[in-house]
């Protein structure tokens, strides 16, 4: 490796990191650096002085089967996925479409749990409750509770779409 691409390297790194510290707090420089692994030979000893961090970074895929399901949980995240269309042939299935999705967050067995969901319709009303100052996402998330109601012809053409009633939770302080 030449100098200049050594130093084209490092501040691609420099970069990245900065940009990681950015978006989580938690990640400060002097732990990213301790965790380079540029510094392979010093890495930490994680037995000792770690913890594991409460939500995992699997997701799952929340779709409600039963009238009644209910979701107890909160939106933290608004994201445009690349995945591939639904019901199309094995050879197709290489080919990926845009599709706006959602990820819910809820206790499960002492542990934070992520759920991501893709239905139109939910996904269309949580980012209504968004931008209408109703639903907060990512770090002061949403209380919310999402009860599938079941699907529904729509009116414009012969298909069905899911449809959810979505309830926003408020604490009760009693005084």
């Amino acid at each position: 490796m030449t100098q200049e691409t050594s130093l084209a390297v490092t501040e691609t790194q420099s970069t990245y990191l900065a940009q990681v510290s950015l978006n989580n707090p938690r990640f400060t420089a002097e732990y990213l650096e301790e965790c380079s692994l540029a510094n392979a030979e010093s890495l930490p000893d994680l037995s000792a002085g770690y913890e594991v961090e409460p939500m995992a970074v699997n997701i799952g895929y929340w779709t409600p089967e039963k009238i009644g399901e209910k979701f107890h949980g909160f939106v933290v995240e608004m994201t445009t996925e690349m995945m591939p269309k639904f019901g199309c042939p094995d050879e197709e299935k290489h080919i990926l479409f845009p599709v706006e999705c959602i990820t819910l967050v809820k206790m499960e067995d002492g542990k934070m749990k992520q759920y991501r969901v893709s239905q139109k319709v939910l996904v269309s009303n949580i980012k209504s409750g968004v931008r209408a100052g109703r639903i907060v996402t990512y770090s002061y998330a949403t209380p919310l509770i999402i009860t599938y109601l079941g699907e529904k012809k729509n009116k414009t053409n012969q298909n069905k779409s899911h449809h959810f009633e979505i309830e926003i939770l408020r604490r009760v302080i009693k005084g």
